[in-house]
C-alpha cells in the first residue's frame, strides 16, 4: 500500500486538502485499488473496464429471392458479383415470414466497411431471426449456420470483411409454416479495452494506492499528478515470492 499526501510549501499535511490525484505506474506491477479512507466518497475504489463498442444497424437495401433450383449451397447467388437488381425487396426489421412453406431463399445486401471499422479487435455479426435453417456468407464465404430458428445468431466475421464493399448473403430454408430471415440485422465492432484511469480525491489531505507485483523482479514507479502540484514519484522494488517482505508503505510529497 501507498499512502500519498498533499503537502504545503513546509512539507507539511494540507488537511483541507480535496485535490484529484491522478496515478500512473510502471515497471513488473499494477494498480488494483484507490482509497482515501472518506467514508462518504461515491469514487470507484477500483477499475471497472467500460464497454467499448460500436453497434452499427445493417438493414437498409435488402433483396432477397426464392430459389427454383434447389440446390446446395454454395451456388452463384451468394457470390460477391451476383446482379440482384431484378430481386425482390424486404424490411430486414420486420418478421422472420417472407416464405412459405417449403421454400429456400437467399437474402442479401451490401455493406460498406472502412479501414477504421477494421481496427476493432473482433466484429460481431447479428441476425435477429433466420426461420428455420440458415448458412450466412460474406463476400462468397461462409460465416457460420444456425439451425435454431429460436436464436438470435451471432457471427465473428472480421476476418471475412475487407474495406470497402463487402456482400452478405444469407441462405434461407424454410421447412414448416412461415419463415424467412429478419427482425434486424446488426455489425457490432468491439474495440480495445480503455486504458485504466487511475485516480482519487484526497480526504484530509490523504489517499491510497494499493500495487501488485507481477512477482518479476525489478523497480516499480508509481508517478502521482494533480492540478496546480508538482508531481511526485515513488520507486518500488519488486522481488521473487520468497524475498518479499510482508508490508511495504512510502509516502509521496506533493
Amino acid at each position: 500500500m501507498v499512502a500519498v499526501s498533499v503537502r504545503d510549501a513546509q512539507n507539511r499535511i494540507v488537511p483541507l486538502g480535496t485535490n484529484l490525484i491522478h496515478f500512473e505506474l510502471s515497471g513488473p506491477g499494477k494498480i488494483i485499488a484507490v482509497g482515501n479512507g472518506d467514508p462518504s466518497c461515491h469514487e470507484p475504489d477500483t477499475w471497472v473496464p467500460k464497454d467499448n463498442f460500436d453497434v452499427v444497424p445493417e438493414n437498409d437495401a435488402w433483396r432477397y429471392k426464392v430459389l427454383s433450383h434447389g440446390k446446395n449451397s454454395p451456388f452463384p447467388e451468394i457470390e460477391p458479383e451476383f446482379d440482384d437488381s431484378d430481386w425482390a425487396t424486404v424490411d430486414m426489421q420486420g418478421g422472420a415470414d417472407s416464405l412459405k412453406k417449403p421454400e429456400q431463399a437467399v437474402f442479401r445486401t451490401k455493406i460498406l466497411i472502412s479501414n477504421h471499422d477494421l481496427t476493432a479487435q473482433t466484429v460481431e455479426l447479428q441476425i435477429g431471426r433466420i426461420d428455420d435453417v440458415g448458412r450466412v456468407y460474406i463476400n462468397g464465404k461462409l460465416a457460420g449456420s444456425s439451425d435454431d430458428w429460436t436464436s438470435s445468431p451471432i457471427f465473428e466475421v472480421k476476418s471475412l470483411l475487407h474495406a470497402g464493399t463487402n456482400t452478405l448473403a444469407i441462405v434461407v430454408i424454410n421447412k414448416d409454416g412461415s419463415g424467412g430471415a429478419g427482425r434486424g440485422v446488426t455489425l457490432k465492432f468491439l474495440k480495445k479495452p480503455t486504458a485504466p484511469d487511475w485516480q482519487r480525491s484526497v480526504f484530509n489531505g490523504l489517499a491510497q494506492v494499493i500495487l501488485q507485483s507481477t512477482q518479476d523482479p525489478g523497480e516499480m514507479v508509481l508517478t502521482a499528478r494533480a492540478n496546480h502540484l508538482a508531481p511526485a514519484t515513488a520507486n518500488v522494488q519488486s522481488r521473487t515470492p520468497a524475498q518479499l517482505p510482508g508490508s511495504m508503505v512510502t509516502k509521496l510529497g506533493l
